[in-house]
């Protein structure tokens, strides 16, 4: 039957390229609200450019785990792809971003310096993947489970 198909079930490569992308939103937009607020506490420190590289790479790294953990959050059906992908599709936007701040030959970061930040915000969106998989349940310790109950009944574990 033409167009018959369950709600249910996921819709293949989009499910976990939406859930990717919406992942990239919120781990760009957790990135943006974390620099406005350590912006305002390096400010209030008496040398504030001591703590400007320390706040940045913070905001970036824990952009990258909730980028992460919403992608694994929002499809548990596809596994550490989503997280994956959501990661990669996080450098790619601020690689794009980079683009249009050039900075002087002096401050300039080097190449290694950035594939390595750009490796950690992809293992930091992988790493959100993994605090948000979903949790086993053993069998024993199930809720409805005949055994769980008599064990919680005769007060064993």
């Amino acid at each position: 039957m033409k167009g018959n198909f369950k709600r249910d079930e996921s819709a293949g490569s989009a499910a976990f390229l939406g859930a990717a992308l919406r992942g990239v939103l919120i781990g760009i937009g957790t990135a943006a609200v974390l620099t406005l607020i350590l912006s305002a506490v390096a400010l209030a420190q008496e040398d504030p450019d001591r703590f400007t590289g320390i706040f940045a790479y913070a905001a970036l790294f824990i952009g990258a785990l909730a980028c992460g953990l919403a992608s694994m959050k929002l499809d548990r059906e596809h596994g550490m792809i989503s997280p994956l992908i959501g990661g990669a599709g996080y450098v790619l936007v601020l690689w794009l971003v980079s683009l249009f701040f050039r900075a002087d030959a002096v401050n300039a970061v080097s190449p290694l310096a950035m594939s390595l930040g750009y490796l950690g915000c992809i293992a930091a969106a992988l790493a959100g993947g993994l605090i948000g998989r979903p949790k086993r349940v053993r069998i024993d310790t199930a809720k409805k489970n005949p055994t769980a109950l008599v064990r919680k009944q005769l007060g064993r574990r």
